[in-house]
């Protein structure tokens, strides 16, 4: 799947520059693709955790759901065969938590104060 995004990142700066202008790792999309999972993770922890902890303990909450979750997933990949485990993913992984939890935030920041979910005025 990482292949077909690369060749489809190509073609498009193919399209709009007559030629790719820089090549595109399969491991960075792997890992961007990793970042987004575990934002997507991030924000429906949040989400479960947030109103009936309130704000700082969902935070925690979900934060520490993700990490575990993510250092499971990692823990598997050791019975796999041509599979490693890397704590540098669980990084990565809880990076894109991170960023879940604080698009939450933002977006909350946003909509708090207005009626009937249109953006806040600042």
């Amino acid at each position: 799947m990482s292949m077909f995004v690369v060749h489809a990142l190509d073609n498009f700066m193919t399209v709009l520059f007559g030629r790719p202008i820089f090549p595109i790792p399969e491991h960075f999309v792997r890992k961007a693709a990793h970042v987004f999972e575990y934002l997507v993770l991030g924000i429906l922890l949040l989400s479960g955790f947030y109103s009936g902890t309130g704000p700082m303990r969902g935070c925690i909450a979900a934060f520490l759901c993700g990490l575990a979750y993510a250092a499971s997933d990692e823990a598997h990949q050791i019975f796999i065969p041509g599979r490693t485990a890397s704590p540098v993913d669980v990084g990565i992984d809880s990076v894109g938590v991170l960023a879940g939890i604080g698009a939450c935030f933002w977006w909350y920041a946003r909509h708090r104060h207005s009626p009937r979910g249109a953006p806040a005025k600042n």
